[in-house]
């Protein structure tokens, strides 16, 4: 069945009306027509429906139809208006172009034939005007991603390499290589043992040394546990991080119900280094432990370039002071970030989420676009709640909780 084209004619003069309704009943397609004549009137009926094309006829007050071409452009940009007028110039035509109409038809020229081409035609131009919008958006939004899995790597590997350093100091520094000596001093004295421990010097000092050297031994194992564990995870969050752009790209990321609290912790524990690195002093409040719905990876993702930008805001100032809170707001999980930094100058903040725009002189423009684009893919928001220069600045990102969630597995996070 032909779909029915939806028609909005804005002319105030009544014979216009009948005219142009008797061309466009010799329209080989279907169509419906709403008369509008004026632009209050034009603005109820697209307020009500959607339309296909629009029929404006500019003479009924050159100046009003101009003005009223740019009202339509602001209420719906992708809906064809073809201008009718009384008259065809070619300094017209650009003026209406310009504007951002799709054609000018003479009304004295007017027919059947004239119109149906010039209204299909339109809507054929307006279609693959959207379609190289949406995939310029599409190759745009993917650049981003790719940009900020690039980032977010670079983090992940400096954390790893910063694992992988004190393991190094710690296996450098050990004391394991006490043992040895102290075998080769027990072997020395084994035919006299019980004499060298109670009679001589170094003997007396033995029980003690091996009680103090099994307690630095287990602490010295403690931070390679630790450290190990901290590599692991960090590969986890690598692994998930490609194999979310995998799944991005293949349009069914993958996303499960999380708590909200250990994504942050997470966060927090990979920027560690660097919060200790500018003397960063760090206050977490958590009053909730909401269950959301995302990408482990990608919400991990979101709240280190969130912290990560804080603590840059930081490094000209005195104090270095971030404040961190996750509460539960109704059905919302809300996670606040403010700090102490330098603050974002007020003619700045409006294009702080725009993508490619950045107030750092090494800046890409890709972290907040990004951040912000993957949060409302969830349902959520990131806004600046506020920023004044040298006071510092507050995030604040929400995401929708879920209700009746069994909790989490034993997997660490």
């Amino acid at each position: 069945m032909v779909q029915r084209l939806r028609i909005l004619l804005i002319d105030p003069d009544h014979d216009e009306f009948f005219l142009i309704k008797k061309c466009l009943l010799r329209l080989s397609h279907p169509f419906s027509l709403n008369w509008a004549v004026d632009w209050p009137s034009a603005r109820e009926h697209l307020e009500r429906e959607s339309f296909d094309a629009c029929l404006l006829d500019y003479t009924l007050d050159r100046a009003q139809g101009f003005t009223i071409l740019e009202h339509l452009r602001r209420q719906d940009a992708g809906l064809p208006v073809i201008m009718l007028g009384r008259h065809r110039q070619v300094s017209l035509d650009r003026a209406v172009i310009k504007l951002g109409a799709d054609d000018l038809l003479p009304k004295f020229a007017l027919n059947g034939y004239l119109l149906e081409r010039a209204i299909s035609q339109s809507i054929e131009r307006r279609k693959i005007t959207q379609a190289l919008r949406q995939s310029e958006q599409d190759y745009r939004h993917m650049a981003e991603i790719s940009t900020s899995v690039l980032h977010n790597m670079g983090n992940f590997l400096n954390s790893l390499l910063t694992a992988n350093s004190k393991l190094k100091q710690l296996n450098e520094t050990s004391k394991i290589d006490t043992l040895p000596k102290i075998n080769r001093l027990l072997a020395k004295h084994q035919d006299n043992l019980a004499d060298f421990l109670v009679n001589h010097e170094k003997g007396r000092k033995l029980p003690k040394l091996l009680s103090t050297l099994s307690e630095v031994l287990r602490d010295e194992q403690r931070l390679a546990a630790e450290e190990i564990e901290r590599g692991r995870h960090i590969i986890k969050l690598m692994t998930q991080t490609i194999r979310h752009q995998q799944d991005h790209a293949k349009a069914h990321a993958f996303h499960e119900p999380i708590h909200l609290d250990q994504i942050l912790d997470n966060a927090i524990s990979m920027c560690g280094e660097m919060l200790k690195k500018h003397a960063v002093q760090l206050q977490l409040d958590k009053a909730g432990t909401p269950m959301v719905e995302g990408s482990r990876s990608r919400l991990t993702q979101i709240l280190i370039n969130l912290i990560k930008n804080a603590v840059e805001s930081m490094e000209t100032t005195a104090i270095k002071r971030l404040a961190i809170t996750l509460e539960d707001e109704q059905d919302m999980a809300k996670i606040t970030i403010s700090d102490s930094g330098k603050g974002i100058p007020a003619e700045k903040q409006p294009f702080l989420f725009q993508f490619g725009f950045s107030d750092k002189h090494e800046g890409h423009g890709f972290g907040l676009s990004f951040c912000k684009n993957a949060v409302e893919e969830l349902g959520g928001q990131l806004v600046l709640v506020h920023s004044r220069e040298q006071e510092g600045t507050t995030f604040s990102l929400t995401l929708p909780i879920l209700a009746h969630k069994a909790p989490p597995s034993s997997e660490p996070a």
